[in-house]
């Protein structure tokens, strides 16, 4: 008797888990997403799709887990699947680009980030990250027309206005990326590179004193950017302010830039 009560509850207790859905597998892999547990997300998951090869969500949501843990390959395979599955998954475009661009595979994410605009016209972000990635195939034009649309969308967004400066800076419009440096420093007055790549390109216009202010500017944000104080040394050293020079020189060298040395040896001893 003891031995049928024992069979039954085995033969039951197999049964409760054959009864298990994909969905509860996918239920279960996303308690664990949630939880940062990537790993275990991952086997849950798996377990999904073996029950459901056409879970969509199922492959979705490992593609996520799996970019966590770096097993980028495996990711971008994922959400081919799920476009496999459902053509119009725009975000799934949107990621595979996003992976694809982390790969410096920039035409591969281009062309993954416009199929995702064509669909969903509203993922805004997907307008920065293609501005990037044409950036990576130096489409500097094309870069500027997507923070352009991004700066329509959200047009307190320093970054876009940073990264639309260096695109214009790239296709020698110095005018045009100050202005968009300047912009971002409107935004966010403490926007250290942007004070400081706005005194690069200052230097090359040949606008000396606003230069230098916006060295000094960075100087006063970050006391150690060394970049900073040798950059306005070389300012001041043009200038013939010898003492000046070589103060920001001695800086720049304590603060790890080792080209300094060099200056300071030719110039100050």
């Amino acid at each position: 008797m003891k031995r049928i009560i024992l069979l039954i509850a085995v033969i039951l207790i197999t049964l409760t888990g054959y009864s298990q859905t994909a969905k509860d597998f996918y239920d279960r892999g996303g308690r664990k997403l949630d939880k940062n547990d990537y790993e275990a997300a991952i086997a849950e998951y798996d377990i999904s799709i073996r029950i459901d090869s056409t879970y969509a969500d199922a492959y979705y949501n490992r593609a996520n887990a799996k970019y966590h843990v770096k097993d980028l390959i495996s990711a971008i395979a994922d959400y081919t699947k799920v476009i496999e599955i459902n053509p119009k998954n725009a975000m799934a475009y949107f990621y595979r680009g996003y992976i694809k661009n982390d790969l410096n595979d920039y035409r591969g994410a281009v062309a993954d980030y416009t199929k995702a605009i064509e669909i969903d016209s509203n993922i805004i972000e997907a307008y920065n990250c293609r501005g990037y990635s044409n950036g990576g195939l130096e489409d500097y034009k094309g870069a500027i027309e997507d923070y352009t649309i991004l700066l329509k969308f959200k047009p307190k967004d320093e970054k876009a206005y940073f990264d639309r400066a260096l695109a214009k800076k790239f296709l020698k419009d110095y005018m045009g990326a100050i202005e968009d440096f300047t912009k971002a420093i409107d935004i966010n007055p403490k926007y250290e590179d942007a004070y400081f790549r706005r005194g690069r390109l200052k230097v090359t216009i040949s606008e000396i004193e606003g230069a230098i202010a916006d060295y000094t500017k960075v100087i006063e944000l970050n006391s150690k950017n060394a970049k900073a104080y040798f950059y306005r040394g070389i300012i001041y050293y043009l200038l013939e302010k010898k003492d000046n020079a070589c103060n920001d020189f001695r800086k720049a060298l304590e603060f790890g830039l080792k080209e300094a040395e060099k200056a300071i040896r030719e110039n100050c001893e």
